[in-house]
């Protein structure tokens, strides 16, 4: 059992040490950005400008969903009722 342990309590001693804060990284971040921001660095800008202009897909005609599910498996068919008895008594 103590042989067990070793390499457990071993590799659970690193993860604590090299955990990061969501408040330190967003100190470091805000360091970065400084430091661009002294330097002039820009940060890239990305809109829809690089992408290309397509023209949009024609709608499908309404039957196509007819002729899509047409083979399809027709849905099972509802269980047979015991004889005797309505669609009420069965609920």
């Amino acid at each position: 059992m103590r042989l067990l342990s070793l390499p457990l309590v071993l590799a659970l001693l690193p993860a604590p040490a090299s955990a990061q804060s969501l408040g330190a990284a967003a100190r470091k971040e805000e360091e970065r950005r400084q430091k661009n921001k002294e330097k002039g660095v820009k940060a890239p800008l990305f809109d829809d400008s690089r992408i290309p202009k397509k023209e949009p897909a024609p709608a499908a005609s309404p039957d196509a969903h007819a002729r899509s599910r047409a083979h399809r498996t027709p849905r099972r068919r509802p269980r047979a009722r015991p004889s005797g008895l309505s669609a009420a008594q069965t609920g």
